[in-house]
């Protein structure tokens, strides 16, 4: 998609989406130099981008509606014109091309349009994107710079940073509410100011992932079953469809879903699993390193099973190496063995990347 076809349907989208949304209160400041004098502190801030790789975004797959269960419907599923997908990372959502690739490669060359992959320092991969390349990225961050301007998003404060290096457009938007900011880059001003007008604040995203959850360091047991059957299976027989939400530190960083028959698939493989949960081995437990600062025990899962009728099933799944692990409904829990891990990976592809796992025992 070049540039004329983006903002082409970019003005499209936000003609309909006027009415529907309260605009973006972006002053713009005029251009900054040149960026490489910042590079530094950048650097030295270590501003991770958030995981869109795999787990982040499986972009063909789009959900249909909402759950009604464990505050999965905290307001309306975002939506996007014919030709973009609606893209959430902490509430923070906006339209991309359905066309762009997501990268892969954490900080290798940059040759189409992308959204920019996980783990990755921000300038040492800005620095390979060639003249002609659309990015967005987003980090686990909302810090922007000292200078920069105050704007809104929905009625959230916000702050903006525009710059101008080597033929690059650039503006960052960081939300301090959110914890996060997107980095929008172009070769023009113009296709940065129209991907920055879909910018919105929402509760869930387009699987109907709620954009932020709370106990998710704590597997629960012995709740009221959620549906028939729930209270004798992890999933009980014949969901339509599986949809996975993947957090870090309690904020929404992705969700993909399965077809019917990849649900059939992983609701067996779970079925199989021992009941209980579990726990690291006591000589790789260090409970000093739990947190947020340690990748794995920051990451939690959420598998909603959804019927054909009835109510869903919500299964939380931990997989690292403090606390309880395993998955769980609430009535029902199985212990983390390797099968979980991969029928998981099956769901998330970038659960593969987080490992390796440290040994479990029966909790």
């Amino acid at each position: 998609m070049n540039d004329e076809d983006l903002d082409h349907e970019l003005r499209s989208w936000a003609a309909v989406a006027l009415e529907q949304a309260p605009p973006v209160s972006v002053p713009a400041p005029p251009e900054r130099g040149d960026r490489r004098a910042r590079v530094l502190a950048m650097v030295a801030a270590a501003a991770l981008v958030v995981g869109l790789t795999g787990v982040g975004l499986l972009l063909a797959r789009s959900s249909d509606r909402a759950s009604s269960a464990d505050g999965l419907s905290s307001g309306p599923v975002p939506t996007a014109p014919a030709g973009f997908l609606p893209i959430t990372v902490h509430g923070l959502t906006i339209n991309v091309p359905a066309a762009w690739a997501d990268a892969h490669s954490v900080c290798g060359p940059i040759t189409n349009e992308v959204l920019v992959p996980s783990d990755a320092l921000v300038p040492a991969c800005g620095a390979l994107r060639p003249p002609g390349i659309t990015t967005v990225e987003f980090r686990r961050s909302a810090s922007v710079y000292p200078e920069s301007r105050p704007m809104t998003i929905d009625g959230r404060g916000a702050e903006r940073w525009d710059e101008l290096a080597t033929g690059v457009y650039s503006t960052t938007i960081g939300v301090p509410s959110l914890v996060v900011s997107v980095v929008i880059s172009a070769p023009t001003r113009a296709v940065v100011d129209r991907l920055l007008g879909t910018l919105r604040v929402t509760g869930v995203d387009t699987n109907g992932c709620p954009a932020r959850i709370t106990g998710f360091q704590e597997l629960k047991t012995g709740a009221r079953r959620q549906r028939p059957g729930a209270d004798h299976a992890l999933i009980p027989p014949t969901p339509i469809r599986l949809v996975g939400c993947r957090f870090h530190d309690g904020w929404l960083e992705g969700s993909s879903y399965t077809v019917p028959t990849e649900s059939a698939v992983l609701t067996r493989t779970l079925s199989a699993q021992p009941g209980g949960l579990s726990v690291t081995a006591p000589q790789k437990y260090e409970p000093a390193g739990c947190g947020a600062d340690d990748p794995q025990d920051a990451a939690s899962y959420r598998v909603e099973a959804r019927y054909e009728q009835g109510p869903p099933v919500l299964v939380n799944v931990r997989l690292g190496r403090c606390g309880r692990l395993g998955a769980s409904n609430g009535s029902v829990t199985i212990q983390r063995t390797d099968a979980l891990i991969r029928a998981l990976t099956a769901l998330f592809p970038v659960v593969a990347a987080s490992g390796p796992y440290a040994p479990v025992r029966p909790a």
